[in-house]
C-alpha cells in the first residue's frame, strides 16, 4: 500500500498499535482482528487516515474565533474512508469495509486507554473523549457494524468499575 507522509506516521502507528492491542485483548476475536491487523500493516495511508485525529498534532485546525475545530475533521475523514471502503466491498473484497472499521473502533479505544493511563495528559484527555463521545453518532452513521466491532466498543465499558462506583454510591446512601 501507499505509506503515509512522515507528517501521519504517528497516526499509522497509533493504528496499528491499537489493533495489536485489540488482539491481545479479544482472543474470542483473534480470527477477524489477525486480519484487520494485517489490513492495517498492508494499507498504512487508509489506516493512518483512521486514525488521523486519535493522536496529538503540532498545530490544531483552529475556526473564524480562533478555537480549535475538534469534531468536523474526525467525522468527516474516518466517515468518508469507511463509507468508501463499505462501496468497494459491494463489488470487490467484502472483508476490507470490516476489516477498517475493526482498526477505526480498536484506535478509538486505545485512545481511551492511553488517556486512561496518562490521566495528566490533557491533550490525549481531549482527544479520547472527542473520539469517545463521537463514536456513537459514527456507529450509528455506518453503513453496517460488525460484532467485532460491538465487542471492542464493549472494551470501554470496565463494568468492574462501574459496579464499584454504584456499591460504593448506595453504600453512603
Amino acid at each position: 500500500g501507499v505509506k503515509p507522509s512522515s507528517e501521519i506516521e504517528k497516526a499509522n502507528e497509533m493504528a496499528v498499535e491499537a489493533t495489536e492491542n485489540s488482539l491481545q485483548r479479544n482472543p474470542d476475536s483473534e480470527e477477524a482482528l489477525a486480519g484487520s491487523l494485517e489490513f492495517a500493516l498492508d494499507y498504512p495511508l487508509v489506516s493512518s487516515c483512521l486514525a488521523f485525529d486519535l493522536v496529538p498534532k503540532i498545530a490544531q485546525p483552529r475556526d473564524d474565533a480562533g478555537n480549535v475545530d475538534k469534531a468536523s475533521s474526525t467525522s468527516s475523514l474516518s466517515m468518508r474512508i469507511l463509507n468508501e471502503a463499505y462501496v468497494c466491498s459491494l463489488n470487490e473484497n467484502k472483508e476490507n469495509y470490516e476489516k477498517a472499521l475493526d482498526v477505526f473502533v480498536s484506535s478509538v479505544v486505545n485512545a481511551c486507554d492511553l488517556s486512561n493511563k496518562m490521566p495528566s495528559d490533557n491533550e490525549k484527555k481531549r482527544i479520547a473523549n472527542t473520539a469517545a463521545s463521537s463514536l456513537p453518532h459514527q456507529l450509528a452513521a455506518a453503513p453496517s457494524v460488525t460484532r467485532t466491532s460491538l465487542s471492542l466498543v464493549g472494551s470501554l465499558c470496565d463494568i468492574d468499575e462501574i459496579s464499584r462506583k454504584a456499591n460504593a454510591k448506595s453504600s453512603k446512601q
